[in-house]
């Protein structure tokens, strides 16, 4: 920096020689603060040239790690729009099963009471002619396969009826995830958009702090196809329980109407028998 400045207020004479190299010497020092202080603002520009650019990158990166986001919520959004979809329409298909296996439960009354009718009305045989034969026999047996049908079709409804319940229980946790997606995809697709050149940019504080809540894309896919696993689980279910409705119901009308036939082919041999018995005794006559 060169020597120190000497008092010239102190009223002392001083040489020529002694002023001009005072002046010299501040010369000097305003030289060495300058160039000290271009230095420094040399340095503090490349520091702020390289900030910008390392926030540029940085704000490039997030952007497209937001775009990335943005197009698996949405990816993951579909797939469980999909499969909800599904579920909606194969619940709608196990309720039309549900009114079929009604329907045919309900058919089963009117053969029940033919039987149990002709029973009591054979009843009213009196003496010999109480015979037990073939016709009661397939009568009863008749009574039993109707009963049997008929609780079979009462437990399907039943388990049908969970099985709806089921279905929808899942619709319920399909349908909460995909508005937490839709949400979360308007949230990020606008932080997509956003830019340095944005309207009311402001700073809050506190949100770098991670919620106790938060996941991982590996934990967030995972909960979804989870619930996307379960409701597949819940569908493939619902179509066992509507092949089960057709084959009872199939089962119960081939059964059914086999033994009505050999119970009819019991009565015309019975009255085939009491023709001959009556046309031997009037020819005995």
């Amino acid at each position: 920096m060169g020597k120190v400045t000497q008092d010239i207020s102190s009223g002392s004479e001083y040489t020529h020689a002694e002023w001009t190299n005072n002046s010299i010497d501040n010369i000097h020092n305003a030289d060495a603060a300058r160039h000290a202080a271009e230095k420094l603002r040399g340095e503090a520009g490349l520091l702020i040239e390289e900030r910008v650019v390392k926030t540029i990158l940085n704000q490039q990166e997030v952007t497209a790690h937001l775009g990335d986001r943005v197009r698996d919520i949405e990816e993951l959004r579909e797939e469980l729009r999909h499969e909800l979809q599904l579920n909606q329409e194969e619940t709608d298909h196990l309720v039309e099963a549900k009114r079929h296996l009604e329907y045919a439960l309900c058919q089963t009354k009117r053969p029940l009471l033919v039987s149990q009718e002709c029973l009591r009305a054979r009843e009213n045989r009196v003496g010999i002619d109480i015979v037990k034969d073939g016709v009661d026999k397939n009568l009863k047996t008749e009574i039993e396969i109707v009963r049997k049908y008929q609780g079979k079709m009462r437990i399907l409804n039943q388990l049908i009826e969970m099985q709806i319940t089921e279905n929808k229980d899942k619709q319920e946790d399909i349908q909460t995830d995909i508005d937490l997606k839709d949400e979360a995809f308007g949230i990020d697709q606008k932080c997509h958009i956003i830019n340095v050149n944005s309207n009311e940019i402001n700073k809050f504080s506190g949100v770098e702090r991670v919620s106790p809540e938060a996941s991982i894309p590996i934990t967030w896919q995972t909960n979804s196809q989870n619930k996307i696993k379960k409701s597949v689980t819940t569908r493939e279910v619902s179509m066992q329980l509507r092949n089960d409705v057709d084959v009872l119901i199939n089962d119960a009308a081939k059964d059914m109407l086999n033994h009505w036939n050999i119970t009819n082919r019991e009565f015309n041999t019975r009255d085939r028998r009491n023709q001959e018995k009556t046309k031997k005794q009037c020819l005995s006559c």
